[in-house]
């Protein structure tokens, strides 16, 4: 059974987080990437106040586009929660470009339920299935 959306909350990547994400990445067979490179802002989703997911948002000085990276999700949760978390840190991710005056997200992913979630939310393939572009 999927989770209520009223069970989700969204909150900012704190340093703490760290070990709990790179757990979630050595389960899913990603590389472990240094803590020191990642961006703030870091978006967490939460599901009845436990860790369900996380992205990144590179938010440059020189345009108006945000680069939204690292997506990851725990890795127990049901297809149904992974929907939700992804469009969850979608939404928040675009909020948090929005409020910085960007005017698109662009996001890079070879993982193709990723690449599906971000279509049905909005973002349009540059090059299929690996680069996608949202206007906000």
């Amino acid at each position: 059974m999927a989770t209520k959306p009223k069970d989700f909350t969204v909150r900012f990547y704190e340093p703490d987080d760290y070990s709990t994400v790179k757990e979630w990445w050595e389960a899913h067979g990603m590389p472990v990437l240094p803590e020191n490179i990642l961006p703030s802002p870091g978006i967490i989703c939460e599901v009845k106040g436990e860790m369900a997911g996380v992205t990144w948002l590179y938010l440059s000085n020189s345009n108006a586009v945000a680069l939204r990276a690292w997506t990851t999700v725990n890795p127990v949760l049901s297809p149904q929660d992974v929907y939700q978390v992804v469009c969850h840190l979608n939404d928040y991710s675009e909020i948090e470009a929005q409020e910085n005056s960007y005017s698109a997200v662009l996001t890079i992913t070879g993982n193709k339920g990723l690449a599906k979630i971000n279509r049905r939310t909005g973002f349009t393939d540059m090059e299929p299935g690996i680069i996608q572009l949202k206007a906000i």
